[in-house]
């Protein structure tokens, strides 16, 4: 059907699917309440029946969310060099229930990452693209035929731009089969990603494109499907599938890299698929028999051991307790006691701390009742806080008894209020610090406790230390207790045990307390670090370290509370700016530290020079060499008091391009990981080059080794007979200097 234009349409819209579909009405209907009069619309018809500029395309039994196509239109008319883009596709039952799970990516895309699952009913593109690549591919099973056509779209060269509000649905119409998944799951594999990797002319597959690229070897992207026939099989009870995968050891290892917080939104996902029940709102629709099942399963397939950070996720998908005592993650010390006491002679302890009167009411009334307890402490001996706006609507709200105790504290100097303007930064903070004179300052967040017991434990620590900086994770308050920040940074807090996450979320930072002794070097470029942005913690250790600093994370021992329930946004664009404003603050202080150094200084100048293909620093999931400088020199691992090894690394040389060779020295490899240790990687002999996670990844002996070191910042490598002098200069000189700031 197409509608009677007297000028080509501004829009095409294809149907997708079965005409006869009895959901077809509803799909037409969401496209006519766009709204849109410039449009036509296609029913089973071929793209070079299409006259609009843009095209896009919708299932049978689809729906596009109100003003998608408008939405989508806007951007590709202000934006004109974008000739594609791409936007989430929720999933819905038969009746059109949300069912809380989507399909999405929410960033921009190149080819590189068109391993990753896109519904073509969220995309739309210029006309003449889908021309050029010859119209959409029908012969792939299954809603993948759309992302074989957005992965060709893909490989001219053009980037698909992620648009939130440009949405569509796409309908679950029955339970998915073991058969049906096994055949999906095939076509995803050989018709997709075996025409991915396969070699071509086009420009986007060519060796110097790639060059640098992060996109897994085609072995890894396999995994990605494996993870979600695994994930189905496992919720939906194929539990003999489950156990033959997890046979593989590669499979068992790639699923130990994935965060809880993906994981647990592809089992949402497959929840979502194959029981048509919307697990995050309505929890109590899936019967506490099946939940029971999944969990039964899980642990009958041994994933605590196997596959833990699975377990987790799907403890927490399913509101379930993880299966595991965890009195041993409690405090391994003796409470504070007249026995314990601090030693007399040690410095004042005074909190420093940062205050917005003017804040939302409850984030006032929350860091009100924290501020109160943190004086109450008698080991702090004051409590300053730089206060954003108006001590009255501070004090506004509390109970007589409340108010009282605030100005008792103002009056005895507990309690020091120095007014602001503006935001802090944390300039600002470490040079207040300094000039209290010689104290133990602690800058902390104004959602953070410190109770007595971790004042007494950072004093006697940091006594025993030498006096290093404490930047310390923080443990969030739960109703079931407090448990270690991960990668989530968003309420409800996970209740998860340290056991069993992997090692990158392990060391997740979320440093909301940092101690030190003053005067503690402040360098110019902490002024460009702002309270509470995405990523200052890691920027204010590296820098910390940078300047000469010893620092050190003793979390597993040291509880610094954190009380809050404010959402938080850290991957939409403010985010990601403020993440490149504190990358950049720490790299003006290394540039200013080391840029004349004689052997740094012009290794620093001509990171240029490195690629992911023949000498790099970090694994090929790190974006950039700075940023990886800023996570090798920002990053603390968890510890316990008083258990801090030694910065240490080792060598791994690899000849004559085989792998095999060095069976032994990669038999060290998971515990190097597991230490923190660096590893250097020495290879020759390999003529393509590519980064040593890929090679291993790509050998079917030396796989589940190669997936840890995807995100591994603590490793340098290059290729000795393929680098260029400069470059393999340039890796050997950043990991000196790497080696020498740790090493304090």
């Amino acid at each position: 059907m197409m509608t009677s234009q007297a000028k080509p349409p501004l829009i095409s819209v294809i149907v997708l699917g079965s005409p006869a579909s009895s959901f077809l009405p509803q799909a037409l209907a969401s496209v006519h309440a766009q709204g849109i009069a410039d449009l036509e619309l296609l029913i089973g018809s071929s793209v070079t029946e299409a006259s609009g500029r843009y095209i896009a395309f919708l299932e049978t039994d689809g729906l596009f969310e109100p003003g998608a196509l408008q939405a989508r239109l806007d951007y590709l008319q202000q934006h004109p060099g974008t000739r594609l883009l791409h936007s989430p596709v929720k999933l819905i039952d038969r009746d059109g229930n949300d069912l809380g799970a989507v399909i999405s990516r929410p960033k921009a895309m190149t080819f590189e990452a068109a391993i990753n699952p896109i519904h073509l009913s969220g995309v739309m593109m210029e006309t003449a693209l889908l021309r050029e690549i010859g119209g959409i591919e029908i012969t792939v099973a299954g809603w993948h035929a759309g992302w074989l056509t957005f992965a060709r779209a893909l490989r001219t060269g053009a980037i698909s731009q992620f648009l939130a509000h440009g949405g569509a649905s796409h309908r679950i119409r029955q339970a998915p089969t073991l058969a049906s998944e096994q055949q999906l799951h095939r076509a995803a594999i050989r018709d997709v990603l075996d025409w991915m990797y396969a070699a071509s002319p086009d420009a986007c597959t060519a060796p110097q494109y790639r060059q640098g690229l992060s996109s897994p070897p085609l072995t890894a992207a396999k995994r990605l499907r494996d993870l979600s026939l695994f994930t189905w099989c496992l919720v939906s009870g194929h539990m003999q599938e489950c156990r033959f995968m997890l046979e593989n050891a590669g499979l068992e290892a790639f699923l130990n890299t994935w965060l809880v917080v993906s994981l647990k939104e592809e089992i949402q996902r497959q929840i979502a698929r194959h029981y048509q029940v919307n697990l995050q709102a309505h929890p109590g629709q899936l019967g506490d028999n099946i939940k029971a099942r999944m969990l039964s399963d899980a642990l009958t397939l041994g994933l605590r051991d196997k596959a833990p950070a699975v377990l987790l996720a799907l403890c927490e998908c399913l509101g379930m307790p993880y299966p595991q005592e965890q009195a041993s993650h409690h405090e391994d010390h003796a409470a504070v006691t007249s026995e314990t006491a601090i030693p007399a002679g040690l410095r004042p302890f005074i909190l420093i701390t940062t205050f917005r009167s003017h804040g939302p009411a409850t984030e006032v009334s929350n860091c009100r009742e924290i501020l109160l307890g943190n004086c109450s402490n008698p080991l702090i001996y004051q409590v300053h806080v730089l206060l954003e706006g108006p001590i009255d609507k501070l004090e506004h709200g509390l109970q007589a008894s409340q108010l009282i105790a605030l100005r008792r504290f103002v009056e005895s100097g507990k309690l020091v209020f120095l007014p602001l303007s503006s935001r802090p930064h944390y300039l600002a903070l470490f040079t207040y610090a300094n000039a209290l004179g010689q104290v133990t300052a602690a800058v902390v967040n104004a959602d953070i406790v410190l109770t007595a017991q971790a004042v007494h434990d950072i004093q006697l620590g940091r006594l025993a230390d030498g006096h290093p900086v404490y930047a310390l994770t923080r443990w969030n308050r739960t109703a079931t207790g407090d448990f270690l920040q991960g990668m989530q940074a968003h309420p409800p807090w996970p209740t998860w045990p340290p056991d069993g996450r992997s090692h990158f979320e392990r060391h997740c930072l979320s440093y909301d307390t940092y101690v030190f002794d003053t005067p503690v070097t402040v360098p110019d470029a902490l002024a460009d670090i702002s309270v509470a942005t995405y990523g200052c913690d890691t920027a204010l250790a590296a820098i910390l370290r940078t300047e000469g600093n010893v620092v050190r994370n003793p979390c597993l021992s040291v509880r610094t509370v954190h009380i809050d329930e404010k959402m938080r946004d850290y991957i939409g664009e403010q985010g990601q700016q403020d993440l490149c404003t504190n990358i950049q603050a720490f790299a003006k202080v290394i540039l200013d530290r080391y840029g004349s150094h004689p052997s740094y200084g012009d290794s620093l100048q001509q990171l240029h020079l490195l690629n992911k293909q023949t000498a790099w620093l970090g694994g090929p999931g790190n974006a950039d060499v700075m940023h990886t400088m800023f996570l090798n020199l920002g990053a603390s691992p968890w510890m316990k008091l008083g258990k801090y090894p030694a910065f240490s690394a080792i060598k791994i040389t690899i000849p004559h391009g085989n792998l095999d060779l060095v069976a032994a020295e990669l038999a060290q490899v998971p515990d190097a990981i597991e230490h923190n240790l660096f590893i250097h990687w020495e290879l020759y002999g390999f003529p393509q080059g590519g980064h040593i996670a890929d090679l291993l990844v790509n050998h079917p002996q030396f796989e589940a080794i190669g997936y840890p070191l995807f995100r591994y910042q603590w490793q340098s490598m290059v290729h000795r007979d393929i680098a260029s002098e400069e470059a393999q200069q340039v890796i050997d000189s950043l990991g000196q200097m790497v080696a020498e700031v740790l090493h304090q």
